[in-house]
């Protein structure tokens, strides 16, 4: 070859790197998306109170748009479905957050992202509480009842939405204590399980002493088989939060080993190995801070982003916000809008928890 064509070539290879480098860098910029428009241009569910209101009312988050779909009672914890536009959450009875779990008197409850189609599928008999979606196609409803003379009796039921009341259906063991998290494409669902004994020594002495009270597991409901799940540390995690992809899971960290007090959580997420069900590689999110509460962390679709509720900022304990943190850059960002006093349990849509 001789200079001249070597210097052309040289040219040609160098300018088609240079384009590729620049397309590149051009792609990438494309792809940072600030957080907080990120929230804007995606919908989400929520929980919020208006100042001079007591109820809590179940809201659709929709750019500027704000709709709220329930109102005049305590509606908690919306969850969206992955198959269809419906919400399930759970509607308290009484002064529930001033009584012990095992006294809540609470319906499961499903109602239309635009508002029509609200159903109870279950009395307030017993505490049912935290509601989500199977992710397999058949769009029921798991939740988790605990028994209401029994502190500790905790079991797993699901219902479809077009139930009759109370029509649910027990798939948990019920001589363990378990409580649902989240479920998977496969049909099983994350669960975890309590030492019942240890459990309830647990709540009643003032020391963390019981490392090992609590157990992960992939629960079959077809089968009733539980497959366990490893985790890389001994403190007790709840509201756990299975990505989209199912390869990470988010979820609260309790640092004092009593899972009632939520001042001691921080928010952490991890890898989840699907072939050898372990939950590896933590980071965690937030700081311990006991002048405030940090909970209820989900996924957003592109699992970039996880969203969760927060007391930081609002000087009350309960008086909860929404934050998105972004897993590229690590950093927090408030999303709430201001005209509310509460806004608490943020659910991406089609995202279930």
């Amino acid at each position: 070859m001789n200079i001249r064509n070597y210097v052309l070539s040289f040219r040609k290879h160098f300018l088609f790197a240079t384009s590729c480098l620049m397309l590149s860098v051009t792609t990438f910029a494309q792809d940072q998306v600030d957080p907080v428009i990120y929230s804007k241009s995606n919908r989400w569910v929520s929980s919020t109170k208006i100042y001079y209101l007591n109820s809590l009312r179940i809201t659709i988050h929709n750019g500027e748009d704000i709709k709220f779909i329930t109102e005049g009672h305590r509606d908690h914890k919306p969850v969206w479905s992955k198959e269809g536009d419906i919400i399930t959450f759970f509607r308290a009875t009484g002064e529930t957050d001033a009584k012990p779990f095992n006294q809540y008197r609470t319906h499961i409850c499903v109602v239309n992202s635009d508002g029509t189609g609200f159903k109870e599928l279950t009395d307030a008999e017993n505490p049912n509480l935290n509601p989500t979606w199977t992710r397999d196609g058949s769009n029921r409803i798991i939740f988790s009842r605990m028994a209401k003379s029994t502190f500790g009796n905790n079991t797993i039921y699901w219902i479809a939405t077009d139930a009759q009341m109370n029509d649910a259906s027990l798939i948990s063991n019920p001589d363990n204590t378990e409580w649902a998290e989240s479920g998977l494409k496969d049909g099983r669902i994350f669960i975890y399980r309590m030492n019942r004994t240890m459990y309830i020594l647990n709540y009643i002495t003032p020391f963390y002493t019981w490392p090992y009270i609590q157990s992960y597991f992939l629960l079959d409901p077809k089968t009733k088989k539980y497959y366990p799940v490893k985790r890389q540390n001994k403190y007790p995690t709840h509201k756990l939060s299975l990505s989209p992809s199912e390869t990470k899971v988010v979820y609260m960290k309790d640092l004092d080993g009593k899972l009632e007090t939520y001042n001691d959580a921080v928010i952490a997420y991890a890898d989840f190995d699907m072939e050898d069900l372990v939950v590896k590689n933590e980071v965690v999110i937030s700081a311990e801070n006991s002048d405030h509460i940090d909970m209820y962390p989900r996924w957003s679709p592109d699992e970039r982003y996880i969203v969760f509720s927060s007391s930081r900022e609002n000087g009350h304990m309960w008086n909860m916000e929404q934050y998105i943190y972004d897993l590229d850059t690590g950093n927090t960002h408030l999303i709430s809008d201001e005209n509310f006093s509460i806004d608490m349990y943020p659910c991406f849509e089609d995202v279930p928890k």
